[in-house]
């Protein structure tokens, strides 16, 4: 009986194989090339698609079968990442700023003040609930939705040493440069007084309320320092990381008023933070700038 020693490419060891022994493969490695230049060619297109194309060139390959296969060579279908879209100009103007601060400290950024403002509904209506069920029992076991559910508007701050004061948007109020303004005079400056006593950095986004005229003339009047944020930059902003775990707190009880829900906001915000995890998010800003100067301005995975 005739043996062919071939090497294994994942142990390195050498196995022996019978020489025409077992079913043939239904994909030759020819097939396995020319499904992996089509998906990089083209990373949405479907099994059935691929199915078809292949079909075109002879091969009869089941659904099950193909999916098995591209299994093996590490295709697996995932959900796109999504991003901000940067253009040219968004990617010099990240890449500067990067650059500029990519060597500073721990010293430096636990002087900065990271702010936003973020919008948390009643209940969490964007998340798929995973279960186990047999067919036939998908409307055995549902998530609830609304269409429009009750959300408050909030502004934050936090530091490295803490938490800022926070300020609700209420139902007569508008997100603009004179509601900004009271933030600053009220928020920011016992924010800032209460974390730094002293020089202390201004970070906020490129919102036009956050740059209109008397907003800036405000800030420079205050004698505070800002940092040159980048547009479209909110990856580069360790607050969205906060605010997507305040919202993981806050959801983890049910709500029947907005009311109810900013009680619940106020009571995670200021006691259910922990001083660890606002330490490594504002110490995270090395390693962000890093990943861009890396990705040339580019997109990054935070």
């Amino acid at each position: 009986m005739l043996y062919v020693f071939q090497k294994d490419k994942e142990t390195g060891s050498l196995a022996s194989q019978r020489k025409n022994c077992g079913r043939k493969l239904k994909l030759t490695p020819r097939h396995l090339r020319l499904i992996e230049i089509a998906i990089r060619r083209s990373p949405t297109k479907s099994s059935r698609k691929l199915k078809m194309e292949l079909n075109n060139t002879g091969v009869d390959i089941g659904d099950s079968t193909l999916r098995r296969y591209l299994k093996r060579m590490g295709l697996v279908s995932r959900f796109a990442a999504r991003k901000p879209l940067l253009t040219r100009r968004h990617r010099a103007l990240r890449l500067a700023f990067a650059r500029k601060y990519v060597n500073e400290g721990r010293e430096f950024w636990s002087k900065v003040l990271f702010t936003d403002e973020t919008r948390i509904a009643i209940r969490n209506d964007c998340s798929k609930t995973r279960l186990r069920r047999r067919t036939g029992e998908r409307l055995h076991f549902i998530t609830p939705t609304v269409k429009h559910p009750p959300a408050v508007m909030m502004w934050g701050a936090f530091a490295a040493n803490g938490v800022g004061r926070i300020r609700f948007l209420e139902k007569n109020e508008t997100c603009n440069s004179a509601w900004y303004l009271k933030v600053l005079n009220q928020q920011v400056k016992w924010s800032a007084n209460s974390l730094f006593g002293g020089t202390f950095y201004l970070q906020d986004d490129g919102a036009p309320c956050h740059r209109s005229k008397i907003v800036k003339d405000f800030v420079r009047h205050q004698g505070w320092k800002t940092l040159d944020w980048p547009p479209q930059s909110p990856d580069l902003n360790p607050i969205e990381n906060l605010w997507g775990l305040l919202k993981k707190k806050v959801w983890s009880h049910n709500f029947n008023s907005t009311t109810e829900l900013k009680a619940r906001i106020i009571s995670v915000w200021n006691y259910g933070l922990e001083n660890e995890l606002l330490e490594k998010l504002v110490f995270s800003m090395t390693d962000r700038l890093r990943a861009v100067v890396k990705a040339g301005g580019g997109p990054t995975r935070y």
